[in-house]
Parts: C-alpha cells; structure tokens; sequence
C-alpha cells in the first residue's frame, strides 16, 4: 500500500499526518518519520504536499480553543477488536472524559483496564482517535505517548466545552 504523508505546525508543535487510499492511517506529535516506518514497515512511504493536512491542523486547532469541530476524515483503524472497541468508545463519548475502568465496563470487561490502556497506547492515530481523554479513576492524569503537558492541554480544551 502506498502512505502519502506531511509534516506541519499545529498549536501543539510539529505534526505528521499520513494517509493511504482508506483514509489517515497516522499522526505523530512528535513528526518522526522512522516511527511511521516502523508502524509501517511494508509500505510505501512518500514525503508529499499532503492536502488534508491543513484540514487535521485546523481540526485540532478547533479542538484546544474548546469548539467542538465535526471530524469529518477518513480512517484506516487497523487493531484487534479490543484496540478497535476501546478506540470506537472513544470516538463515541464526543467530549466526555472517562477513565479506564469506565471504558472497560462499557466493553462489559470490568477488569480489563490494563487492556485499555495498552490499546491507547498503541492508537495510531493521535488525537482523531481521543485517547487523551482517558484518566485515572482517581481523577489523575496517567501517561501519554506525547507527554503529560500536551495530554493536560488536550483535556483543558475538552473542559471548555
């Protein structure tokens, strides 16, 4: 399969949006191209003027001024049906934040937290697909592939709304 992808600038720093003929397949907060290789490894992959970028960029800009964008992309969600339930969860709640347990026990699987926090940590597609906005039961953030300080940012946009 071929991957088309670009880097560009959000208020969040450097992005890398990527995409394939189903739709964004990756986004990275930290624009490594190596990583979408890794994630990748048998495809294609081409550096190019990657049209939806600018719309991903203007999407996430809208979310952290705390307006509520309508996502409107495509997605290429590949995982086990586990990652892929967690991830439909998320992408459910619109601007609700949850905690593991929570999530879980929609999936009727109350003691699968640690499951639902792996399946976020292997979400592909940051920020369209909304792990940020898990967190601990006890109200605490937990880790974040891009770092504490831009998951805070990310859930004090959701608390705007």
């Amino acid at each position: 399969m071929i991957i088309n992808y670009a880097i560009g600038l959000c208020e969040l720093g450097k992005i890398l949006v990527a995409e394939n003929n189903k739709g964004i397949c990756f986004i990275s907060l930290n624009h490594n191209v190596n990583e979408l290789i890794k994630v990748f490894p048998k495809d294609t992959i081409h550096n190019t003027d990657l049209s939806i970028l600018s719309d991903v960029v203007i999407y996430i800009n809208e979310l952290l001024q705390g307006k509520n964008p309508i996502m409107s992309f495509k997605l290429d969600v590949r995982g086990t049906a586990f990652q892929i339930g967690v991830w439909n969860v998320l992408l459910n709640t619109s601007n609700t934040i949850l905690n593991y347990l929570e999530i879980a026990t929609i999936l009727n699987s109350p003691n699968s937290c640690r499951a639902v926090a792996q399946a976020c940590a292997a979400n592909n597609i940051a920020i369209l697909i909304p792990c940020h906005k898990i967190i601990r039961k006890d109200g605490n953030l937990s880790g974040y592939r891009w770092g504490i300080d831009k998951k805070r940012i990310l859930i004090n946009a959701i608390k705007k709304n």
